[in-house]
Formats: C-alpha cells, sequence, structure tokens
C-alpha cells in the first residue's frame, strides 16, 4: 500500500516536471526568432562599436575654433594639445567645454566632433556691461550683462556704464558673480533706454542703486532721476520727465523723482 503512494506521488511528479518542460520549451519556441535577433543586435552593436574604436583614421588630427578670436593663440594651443591624437569617441567634450568655460570671459561653450578627425570649440564670450567700485586691490571690477566679474582694473572704462551701490564697497574676485540688488533690473532698464530713439540723444552717466535695489541715473551736467524700482510704466514717466526737461532750465533742477504716482520737480534752492 505504501509502495503504491509513492509509486503514485512519483507519477504526478513527473507529470508536473513534464508539463513544466513542454510550457518552457513552447515558450522558448515562441521568443527564439525575437531573442535571436536581439542577441545578433547587440553581438553587431559590440563589434561595430569595436572596429569603430580601433580605427586609426578617427583619431583627432585638428582643432579649430569658433570665432577664432576668441581666444589667444596661447590658450588655443594649450587646449588643443591634449586633444591630438586622442581618439574621437573617446574624448570626453562635456568636460573639454566646462574646463574652457572656467575663464570668467566665457559665457558657454560646444564642442562638437567633426568626423573624420576633428574637433570644432564653439564659444560664446559674456559682453562687458558696467564698472562698479570695489575695495581691495583694484578699484574697479568689469561685471558683465549677466552679472559676472570678468576682471579687475584700475581705471574706470568710459564704454561701459557706472553702476555705484549707495554707502557700499565690495570686494569680488574674477569669475565671481556679483550678489547686488536691482542689478538685474538695472541691465533691462539700460537696454530699453538705448533702444528708445528719445533716449538716444541724452547718456547716462552713472547709475546708481541703494540696499534695496531702487536705482537712480544720473545725466549730463549732474542732473538725477530717481527710477526707484524698475518696470514698464517707468519708461513711460521717464519719457515725461525728458519732456519736463525740454521746457525748462535743468540747471535750476536738481532731481526728479519717478517713484511717486505723480512726477516730483525739486528745483535748486526750493
Amino acid at each position: 500500500m505504501a509502495r503504491r503512494r509513492k509509486r503514485s506521488a512519483s507519477n504526478s511528479l513527473m507529470r508536473g516536471l513534464f508539463n513544466f518542460i513542454s510550457l518552457l520549451g513552447l515558450i522558448i519556441l515562441k521568443l527564439t526568432p525575437g531573442l535571436l535577433a536581439l542577441v545578433l543586435l547587440v553581438f553587431s552593436f559590440l563589434g561595430i562599436r569595436k572596429a569603430v574604436y580601433a580605427d586609426p583614421g578617427l583619431t583627432v588630427g585638428y582643432v579649430s575654433f569658433s570665432p577664432e578670436d576668441a581666444l589667444s593663440e596661447n590658450e588655443k594651443k594649450v587646449i588643443s594639445r591634449p586633444l591630438m591624437g586622442e581618439h574621437l569617441f573617446r574624448i570626453d567634450l562635456k568636460g573639454v567645454a566646462q574646463r574652457i568655460e572656467r575663464k570668467p570671459e566665457i559665457l558657454d561653450v560646444v564642442v562638437v566632433k567633426e568626423l573624420p578627425d576633428s574637433l570644432t570649440v564653439k564659444i560664446e564670450k559674456r559682453r562687458a556691461f558696467a564698472v562698479i567700485p570695489v575695495s581691495g586691490k583694484f578699484r574697479y571690477a568689469v561685471v558683465s550683462q549677466d552679472g559676472v566679474v570678468m576682471k579687475l582694473i584700475d581705471e574706470t572704462d568710459p564704454d561701459l556704464i557706472l553702476i555705484e551701490p549707495m554707502n557700499r564697497r565690495f570686494r569680488w574676485n574674477e569669475g565671481e558673480r556679483v550678489l547686488l540688488n536691482g542689478y538685474a533690473a538695472c541691465v533691462s532698464f539700460v537696454y530699453a533706454y538705448w533702444e528708445h530713439p528719445v533716449f538716444k540723444k541724452e547718456s547716462i552717466e552713472k547709475i546708481r542703486l541703494d540696499v534695496l535695489g531702487n536705482m537712480a541715473i544720473e545725466l549730463g551736467k549732474g542732473l538725477e532721476i530717481r527710477i526707484g524700482e524698475y518696470n514698464d510704466q517707468k519708461m513711460e514717466a521717464l519719457l515725461k520727465a525728458f519732456s519736463i526737461l525740454e521746457k525748462h532750465d535743468r540747471s535750476t533742477i536738481e532731481y526728479i523723482d519717478l517713484q511717486f504716482d505723480e512726477i516730483i520737480v525739486k528745483r535748486k534752492g526750493s
């Protein structure tokens, strides 16, 4: 009796195992074409990749820079030298770009492979926008429009806007980002000012920023116009202020204030 039970259990186990193997075989047969195709694709890719990486014709033989005058000849040599002879597909393009972007005057760099043996380095430089008085060894910082200190100088640059933080002096290093309330709004204001035909005949001598970012501009002969926090409505108010200047002797005006609903004209001695 015990032997029959064991034999019956053994037969059931064998039938179950047979059914499982049959089902597994059926699944493999159905999937075989797809699996074979995948295996062939992977091996083909690996073969092509190996052949590409072994091709001596794909080593860097020339590095070009656009625009050509974005860097000095010595800087180009320093960048190009370690790349020459390297395999085109083994070069860390992003790493090369990041090394160049460490220079404070460089805004953006893109490195592109040019088959079969060249690299093109596309460089976008920052534009100097303003000079700001600083403390320390140098007297001024040349700051880009996106607020990065490009260099430190001893004399102001007449081609750039002079921005004076009121009652403050900062100590900045080259490449450091300027954290100055109102600076971004100041950049927006100056570009809007330059683009407007009415303001072309009147240059800005300097811009002062207080700790809150409120702006005051100084025109020729020391005339001050207090803008406050810049927005689009302030340009309309500034146009009205210029019409006042055309009708009155500016030498009698101490300042014009645009920070309130009504334009305030403060006359000297009043």
